[in-house]
């Protein structure tokens, strides 16, 4: 009947990438959900996928980040999400505050963004942004490269984690403060629950959207 079926091993646990924890999930939000860059399959090498050129990685020798890294990357100005919006820094932004959330269910995750120091949105370009480290981690350009992005418009149509900031956020002493607070919680109430497995909620930027689950 020309339809194409590919048998996984097992149900996903989520379709939500960022809570996600199994390779079942992470096989089909690959349908759904893209990354700046991907890894060549026989190269390793960085392609672009929603970004475009290469990431531009700088070892930082003086500023607030002296002994650190950055690394610079844009997005395809034909990135748009399901409705058509641009995709943009602030999405990517939206993305690690949503990992780096205390009260959200990505403690698989999170442990490899805990090398972004900050990320600082280009004034003059809302698709161009810049990572910084405060280390130089091996792992950091394709860990921040390949990492799959989400619509804040959607998963935080309320506007939450605008009111907190990367480095606010990593503060390990300030983590029993965020985790009380009241749009802390209610971010991750609805998005460790609502963005899951039902169709109408799971918003990308792939090729394909969920029918059924």
């Amino acid at each position: 009947d020309n339809v194409l079926r590919i048998r996984e091993g097992s149900n996903v646990d989520a379709l939500n990438p960022i809570i996600s924890a199994t390779q079942t999930a992470r096989s089909v939000q690959k349908a759904m959900f893209q990354e700046l860059f991907e890894l060549h399959p026989t190269t390793f090498e960085l392609r672009p996928v929603l970004g475009i050129g290469k990431p531009k990685v700088t070892s930082l020798e003086e500023g607030e980040y002296a002994g650190g890294m950055s690394i610079e990357m844009e997005i395809n100005p034909k990135a748009v999400w399901d409705n058509g919006k641009p995709i943009t820094a602030d999405d990517y932004v939206f993305t690690m505050k949503a990992i780096k959330n205390p009260k959200v269910k990505a403690a698989n995750l999170r442990p490899y963004m805990d090398f972004i120091a900050e990320i600082k949105v280009d004034p003059n370009n809302p698709r161009k942004f810049t990572v910084y480290s405060k280390e130089r981690y091996i792992l950091s350009e394709s860990v921040v490269a390949t990492s799959q992005v989400i619509p804040e418009y959607h998963y935080d149509p309320q506007g939450f984690m605008r009111n907190f900031e990367i480095p606010e956020l990593n503060d390990q002493n300030n983590i029993e403060k965020l985790s009380t607070n009241p749009k802390i919680v209610d971010f991750a109430k609805e998005f460790n629950t609502k963005y899951n497995l039902e169709p109408e909620t799971i918003v990308g930027s792939g090729a394909y959207r969920l029918k059924e689950i």
